[in-house]
């Protein structure tokens, strides 16, 4: 059995996942396959010099919440200092919404251990725009409700995979999909993304890291939910 949702190009054409048929214990252990083979080509371009210290930091503190790295505190120590934290989704209702530095200032506050209310209330919403249109744009129209309305720009979803890398990373160093399967299905979903479009995370190490943190933390994620003896572990 092969593992469907990370065929090429999904950034162009995205997924559907129009009532996928159970596969049981192959399906997983072919999910797993399909992570593996990314992240080994991932990791040997994350490991290259990067235009931002942030990647590299937050993979190395990803090693250290699974007990690879003992000095959690200087880690964060060599982190930006975490901006305050953005307005509320609810609240985000004047200017356009650019992405990117949003995406950018929530990766750090959740590297930080500084998640607040406002975050916990971005990343839902952004789930959700992964959830509907299985894609990100760099900005959205405000929206008095959800924070976030339609893109600006909806002709440029294919064009920018490092917005899909920090929003998968920002999901992987935060608390919630631990607990809320929602943001861990969504990340499942940018994760299947990613896999489509390795070729182009190569491009810059800064995403490939971005990337290869994600897909950690979701295989340590469902291996959590999963019994001690599953074939995928």
């Amino acid at each position: 059995m092969s593992y469907p949702y990370a065929s090429p190009g999904l950034l162009a054409e995205p997924c559907r996942y129009m009532y996928p048929p159970y596969g049981g214990a192959d399906f997983l252990c072919a999910w797993a396959e399909q992570r593996g083979r990314a992240m080994a080509e991932l990791a040997g371009v994350a490991a290259l010099p990067q235009e931002s210290p942030l990647p590299g930091l937050c993979l190395a503190l990803l090693e250290s919440f699974a007990g690879r790295q003992a000095d959690l505190d200087a880690l964060r120590a060599a982190l930006p200092a975490p901006k305050p934290a953005p307005k509320p989704a609810s609240e985000a209702n004047g200017a356009e919404v650019a992405l990117a530095p949003l995406l950018r200032a929530l990766l750090v506050r959740a590297a930080s251990g500084e998640n607040s209310a406002a975050d916990a209330q971005w990343l839902p919403r952004l789930a959700r725009k992964i959830e509907v249109a299985k894609r990100l744009f760099p900005a959205y129209a405000p929206h008095p409700l959800y924070g976030l309305g339609t893109p600006t720009d909806p002709d440029a979803g294919n064009r920018d995979i490092g917005l899909h890398a920090l929003l998968a990373a920002a999901l992987g160093l935060c608390p919630g999909p631990d607990t809320e399967l929602r943001l861990l299905n969504a990340q499942l979903k940018l994760n299947d993304t990613l896999c489509s479009e390795l070729p182009a995370l190569a491009a810059r190490p800064e995403n490939a890291a971005l990337a290869l943190l994600s897909l950690r933390a979701e295989v340590w994620r469902v291996n959590a939910l999963s019994p001690e003896d599953a074939p995928w572990r």
